[in-house]
């Protein structure tokens, strides 16, 4: 007989950005004083989609806008303007996901709000 493991409660947290902006940063934080070290050792990878629109983020690429703060606890995608505004107005679907040991597993998920106050921007 196996045991089976229990659902994934994976947290959905949405997030709003203006398209063409690079302010606030997006921030996600993990874990607590009693846990300091909850990122160490770990990459993270942001996906960001809709309808005819992908982005991949890797924190481990030395080019990326996703960082990681082990000592805050925080995942970090401070997007560029060019990437704000490539996103279409709308919403779009985001998981942000810890690669640790080659083991990944999805943290955080929801959506992302694309805001504009352009009719065609």
């Amino acid at each position: 007989m196996t045991a089976t493991p229990a659902p994934l409660q994976v947290p959905q947290r949405d997030v709003a950005i203006w398209r063409g902006d690079d302010d606030p940063p997006l921030v996600w934080e993990f874990g607590d004083a009693t846990a300091p070290d909850i990122l160490q050792g770990s990459t993270f990878l942001l996906i960001v989609q809709s309808p005819g629109y992908e982005v991949v983020l890797r924190s481990e690429d030395p080019a990326t806008t996703l960082t990681v703060d082990v000592a805050a606890r925080t995942v970090t995608w401070a997007y560029t303007q060019a990437e704000s505004a490539a996103l279409p107005q709308g919403t779009a679907r985001y998981e942000l996901k810890r690669v640790i040991a080659n083991k990944t597993r999805t943290w955080v998920w929801g959506a992302v709000r694309v805001m504009s106050g352009l009719l065609h921007a």
